[in-house]
């Protein structure tokens, strides 16, 4: 987590293939930032350091944990997961929390088969419009409350590919979210024990499925 500490002023991070953008830059030149400090994966930024990409040979691997990852950039406006292992990542609380210029997250191929926590993933994301998560695997998350709470910007939320058998605490979920179509309809939750506030002050909800 403190690794993207010092890319505070990047307005986007792409997390990709080296031997996709190998012609753009020099391995030597990038900033070594694999947690072993092996040079595996190595970030590069652009003249004006508002743009940053982080480039491995091979998968760049999550950590297990990747809360408050980004939490409280509040000058960053765009992510994107491509060429990234999310197979060991068990947290991902406050992930992206109170990132209040965030539009887009585009996490399309991450997979995640041990991921338990998501509370606040997205909590206060204030210009989030455009999210895609829905190759996350959520079979074994237990807590999703607040994920989604004061997203006011995002107008279509689709968790149809979410499975939650262990879900337990979605309590304020959606809490103050601006939504006006909800897509759970896999959502099946034999466990849930807390939804208090889930979906509260959701005035603009329109399509719940």
């Amino acid at each position: 987590n403190k690794t993207f500490s010092q890319f505070k002023n990047c307005v986007r991070i792409d997390f990709d293939d080296w031997n996709k953008h190998s012609s753009n830059y020099n391995w030597e030149d990038g900033i070594i930032v694999d947690e072993a400090r092996k040079g595996t994966i190595r970030a590069f930024r652009n003249q004006s350091g508002d743009f940053v990409r982080v480039l491995s040979n091979g998968p760049i691997t999550l950590n297990p944990d990747c809360s408050s990852m980004f939490e409280g950039n509040s000058i960053i406006r765009f992510v994107s997961f491509f060429n990234t292992d999310g197979s060991e990542v068990i947290n991902m609380n406050q992930m992206f929390k109170d990132c209040e210029d965030l539009s887009t997250v585009y996490a399309f191929q991450i997979k995640t088969p041990k991921l338990k926590y998501m509370a606040e993933m997205f909590a206060n994301c204030g210009d989030l419009t455009d999210l895609t998560i829905n190759k996350f695997d959520t079979s074994n998350v237990t807590t999703m409350s607040g994920m989604f709470s004061n997203c006011i910007t995002l107008s279509q939320i689709d968790l149809s590919s979410f499975t939650t058998p262990k879900l337990e605490d979605a309590s304020a979920m959606f809490k103050k979210c601006k939504a006006q179509t909800l897509d759970l309809s896999n959502f099946v939750t034999p466990n849930l024990k807390n939804t208090k506030e889930m979906f509260y002050d959701m005035q603009y909800l329109e399509t719940l499925k």
